[in-house]
């Protein structure tokens, strides 16, 4: 062995010891660091010094050795291994402090390093020649340099020790590499042996990967029936680096709640079906069961699969703990309804949501409030709208539940009205103009002569005298526009009317 002082800051001095060349090593991110907990302060995440001193001592150690020196190839790796672990917390900073760091310091590292790596590689051990070829290739990629990356990765089956988790670590960087630039043709086979190879760890998230690969080849019934395979394989159910020599793990609740969110994107695109609701429900993990239909829901609304859309919101109207949530699956329920003019089937769910709205209470939650009152308002809109010319008693009725729950909005009021004129109900759109008027606003103007025009069409004198003095009391224009019932100009109020 060789023993190397080196004198660090305040006179703190360590010696450290080095494996000669043919001795047993162990090639990790920072091996040198723990030399020096005692000599140095913890460092920030951020910060470098430890690493920036130690390379700069190790570089000066190297520079000095011979090459036939056992010690080189040890010093050589420590070296190496340093240099990437500053390049990747440089590289975490930059991305934290953009403009703290020049952009390539860390590239710059990563090269020195694949460097100093592969100057020593063959003198290395044997044991420990894939390791290093990993590490190398791992680098590339974090360069950008792809096609190095993958020349490392496949020299690994050419050494004389190579481990079969290390071959398959190998297999699977390439393949993700292939899957990321739709190489997909030399990342499927990849993926395929790794299902069932040396590596629990990778076996879930090769056939994940699988299963994308499927989806960008447009073969999304495969796709999805990869994914509610893996869904329902506990030993498929893990993912990570961390069990290279095969022992087993439990499953990952976070891999297991990505799988079943592309399982409600795969199952869209393939086209939803009358199991899809019950399959995503069983197969989502507790936390993002809910969500996942949700998602498949709105995907099939918005895709035209009305049906399915339909009995996924119900479904979820249904079983929702939230109150929020159940009145934002009913309006969806009462939108569908409406499409397909089912008028009694809307409101009912419209007043289902209404019913949630006010068991809800004040609202905690501004923002999703303000989205949650739009989205029953452009309900009601495109409703309305649907029956522009000839609006049913169900919509006049679901323009009522709407008011009882806003009443401040003045403009729905008085299209309300308006619905209930073209129904000829009178008194119902008198009554709602009479009430829109009294709030100021910038609707109150219009309020004010619609309520002047339905007395008159009504023949109703009483209404008219109560709309004319309403008008005299709330219009800033009353004294010029307005006269009598004969003089008033109502031709700008029932243009807007």
């Amino acid at each position: 062995m060789m023993v190397v002082q080196m004198k660090l800051e305040k006179g703190s001095v360590a010696r450290i010891v080095f494996p000669l060349a043919g001795s047993a090593m162990l090639l990790s991110p920072v091996p040198m660091l723990e030399y020096f907990a005692a000599a140095t302060e913890q460092p920030s995440p951020g910060d470098t010094s430890a690493e920036d001193l130690l390379i700069d001592k190790f570089a000066a150690v190297r520079a000095k050795l011979s090459s036939s020196d056992p010690s080189k190839v040890p010093v050589t790796l420590r070296l190496a291994d340093l240099l990437s672990e500053r390049a990747r917390k440089s590289s975490q900073h930059q991305i934290e402090f953009p403009t703290q760091l020049h952009p390539t310091q860390h590239q710059n590292d990563r090269a020195r390093a694949i460097d100093l790596y592969l100057s020593v590689v063959d003198s290395a051990p044997a044991d420990n020649q894939a390791r290093i070829y990993l590490q190398v290739a791992h680098l590339y990629e974090l360069n950008g340099e792809v096609d190095k990356a993958i020349s490392s990765y496949e020299k690994l089956p050419a050494l004389k020790v190579v481990g079969e988790a290390q071959l398959a670590e190998a297999e699977f960087a390439r393949a993700e590499i292939y899957l990321r630039g739709r190489q997909l043709a030399r990342a499927r086979p990849l993926y395929q042996r790794l299902i069932n190879g040396a590596r629990p760890d990778l076996q879930g998230l090769a056939a994940h990967r699988l299963a994308w690969v499927d989806f960008h080849e447009s073969r999304f019934k495969e796709a999805v029936e990869e994914l509610v395979n893996i869904l329902r394989s506990p030993r498929l159910l893990r993912r990570g680096t961390g069990a290279p020599s095969g022992e087993s793990s439990g499953p990952d609740a976070q891999f297991q709640e990505e799988v079943s969110r592309d399982l409600a994107t795969f199952m869209v695109k393939r086209g939803i079906q009358p199991d899809d609701r019950a399959t995503l429900y069983e197969l989502s993990p507790a936390s993002c069961r809910i969500e996942n239909l949700r998602t498949l829901a709105g995907e099939a609304e918005r895709l035209g699969q009305s049906e399915n859309a339909l009995s996924i919101w119900r479904f979820l109207g249904e079983q929702q703990k939230g109150e929020l949530d159940r009145c934002e699956s009913w309006v969806h329920v009462a939108r569908l309804e409406m499409a397909s003019q089912k008028n009694s089937e809307s409101l009912a769910a419209y007043r289902q949501a209404a019913s949630a709205w006010e068991r809800n209470g004040s609202c905690r939650e501004e923002r999703r409030c303000q989205d949650l009152r739009q989205l029953q308002k452009n309900f009601l809109l495109e409703w309305n709208s649907a029956q522009k010319e000839n609006p049913s008693a169900e919509l006049i009725s679901a323009y009522e539940v709407y008011h009882r729950q806003f009443p401040s909005d003045d403009l729905m009021t008085i299209q309300m009205a308006q619905a209930a004129r073209l129904r000829r109900d009178f008194a119902r759109a008198f009554a709602s103009l009479v009430e829109a008027a009294q709030n100021p606003g910038e609707h109150q103007e219009q309020a004010l002569l619609a309520a002047i025009e339905i007395a008159e069409v009504a023949k109703n004198t009483n209404w008219l005298k109560q709309a004319l003095e309403l008008y005299v009391g709330k219009s800033d224009g009353a004294a010029s526009d307005c006269g009598g019932a004969e003089g008033t100009d109502l031709g700008g109020g029932a243009e807007a009317w």
